[in-house]
């Protein structure tokens, strides 16, 4: 009898060991199973990291791409086209003696106390509005090789009945005139500004030799 206990209670204390071992060999199963996730969470969070710098890199480099280079437009010659704000704009002419023309479009135009110059131009309205008017978008001035700003005279021109107005896509021609002292007209620029979506002014000068 004395055995049959001494028997039981062994077996019970084997049971004992290896349910514990059974326990402990769980738990570190168990801590070694977090400690992956952790270490696999880690990592996961680190490549959506590296995989979001690198997606900025590569927006930032589409969008330097996809930049228009700018232009400048401090120096361009008689017949190239620029861009001013809802315009593109192109001088076709000018004459730097225009008194004879100036004189037939309204014989009661003021006298030049200089010379009169007649720029001729093109404008070809790009903007998103219904149409636009480039006598109101676009602002003339002439720059003598004295360094001194001529305004528009306002004088009737030949072409002061030409349309002004134009929607997406239209092309106007206007023509636009400066009394300008004779000596310093060769050599000076015609000047134009506009305001660009940021409401930024926009210019270009145009060189007349």
């Amino acid at each position: 009898m004395a055995d049959g206990k001494m028997t039981r209670m062994r077996l019970n204390r084997t049971l004992g060991i290896a349910a514990l071992l059974l326990a402990l060999g769980a738990t570190s199963a168990c801590d070694g199973s977090e400690k992956e996730a952790e270490v696999k969470e880690e990592g996961d969070r680190n490549a959506k990291i590296v995989q979001s710098d690198a997606d900025d890199a590569v927006d930032a480099a589409d969008e330097e791409a996809s930049e228009e280079p700018e232009v400048d437009n401090a120096s361009v010659q008689l017949g190239d086209t620029v861009i001013l704000g809802d315009w593109e704009v192109k001088v076709t002419k000018v004459q730097v003696n225009a008194d004879a023309d100036i004189k037939q479009a309204n014989p009661y135009n003021d006298k030049p106390t200089g010379q009169y110059v007649l720029a001729t131009y093109e404008a070809t309205y790009v903007g998103d509005e219904r149409k636009a008017d480039v006598t109101f978008d676009l602002t003339w001035s002439f720059t003598g090789t004295d360094n001194q700003v001529y305004e528009n005279s306002y004088s009737v021109t030949p072409g002061s009945e030409w349309p002004t107005e134009a929607r997406a896509g239209g092309t106007v021609k206007q023509d636009v005139a400066f009394d300008v002292p004779k000596g310093v007209i060769k050599g000076g620029t015609l000047g134009v500004e506009a305001m660009d979506s940021d409401f930024e002014t926009v210019f270009a000068d145009f060189v007349v030799n």
